[in-house]
């Protein structure tokens, strides 16, 4: 399925990102899940764009890494690659709307599905296999209440740090701009109750959030070519550096400077010490200790909380 190894991109840049070791391992590991499969089924199409729902008003939709099916056994296949370090389930929402999609997409019928989740910081794929009447009674009893709901005029919205993480419609969501009005002519928090200020505590996620989504969609606006009053693209704040740093080094020796005050000597962090060992070897605790700047203000998850 390809002409070139991994291995043979190491250190070169792709589309912007430098190819580490890292995303070396996660290349491999990805291919050798998708060759395995091949070998296996025979039908195997990657990032391919699947539809499970559509009507004039929603989609529900995205991007396969993997799919593919066997035309003897009736088996229909789901891969994803997860090169961040969060747990995902194999059995999850996400990959159930990538297996009703792809199969639409083949336009054949299937037995079983196996979703497959390629994360190598978590050690082996994980899958789980369902027949295809139980992801279809997933399909009628879950996936198509939740986007009626969602289409309704009266439907909740129900905000959580997981569930909106990437979503974009933050800039327009009611359930961020009402956090984000209320806090904008709230009193100064002297003049608050412990019950208005433990509500706002609550919120302040969902508002920098908002306030994010705010500024990356106006920051599209803008390059996209659209006029903000009062607003515009302007230079990030520059940070000084050496032109020539032996030509600095000279002049800094010159003007009295001693060399281990020129070029200081420090041992790395524990964490750096870690990304330069061997895959699976950590820093010994007798070696280290974890001492705290301070004090900050944080969640209290007590008895019933």
């Amino acid at each position: 399925m390809t002409s070139s190894a991994p291995e043979e991109w190491l250190d070169i840049e792709v589309e912007g990102i430098r190819m580490d070791q890292d995303a070396i391992t996660y290349a491999r590991k990805h291919l050798d899940y998708i060759e395995t499969e091949e070998l296996r089924l025979g039908n195997v199409f990657v990032e391919q764009f699947v539809t499970a729902f559509e009507s004039p008003a929603v989609r529900v939709a995205g991007t396969a890494d993997v799919l593919g099916w066997s035309d003897d056994t009736g088996e229909f296949i789901i891969g994803d690659l997860k090169t961040g370090r969060g747990w995902v389930d194999a059995d999850s929402d996400q990959m159930r709307i990538y297996a009703l999609g792809g199969m639409r997409l083949a336009k054949k019928q299937f037995k079983t599905v196996t979703m497959t989740i390629v994360q190598p910081c978590h050690g082996v794929n994980r899958s789980h296999t369902m027949t295809v009447p139980e992801l279809l009674k997933w399909e009628a009893q879950v996936l198509i209440p939740a986007v009626q709901a969602a289409m309704a005029t009266t439907a909740e919205a129900v905000p959580s740090e997981t569930a909106c993480q990437w979503c974009p419609a933050k800039a327009i969501c009611p359930a961020h701009i009402e956090p984000f009005n209320t806090m904008s002519v709230a009193q100064a928090p002297e003049a608050l109750s412990n019950e208005q200020l433990t509500s706002f505590l609550d919120n302040i996620a969902k508002v920098e959030a908002f306030i994010k989504a705010l500024e990356t969609y106006a920051t599209k606006r803008i390059k996209d070519g659209a006029s903000l009053r009062g607003w515009q693209m302007g230079p990030k704040k520059a940070h000084r550096s050496w032109v020539n740093e032996a030509d600095a080094a000279e002049w800094l020796h010159k003007a009295g400077l001693v060399s281990s005050q020129i070029f200081p000597h420090k041992i790395i962090t524990p964490a750096a010490a870690e990304e330069l060992l061997e895959k699976g070897t950590t820093v010994t605790e007798t070696l280290t200790k974890k001492v705290s700047s301070g004090l900050t203000l944080c969640r209290s998850f007590g008895i019933g909380e």
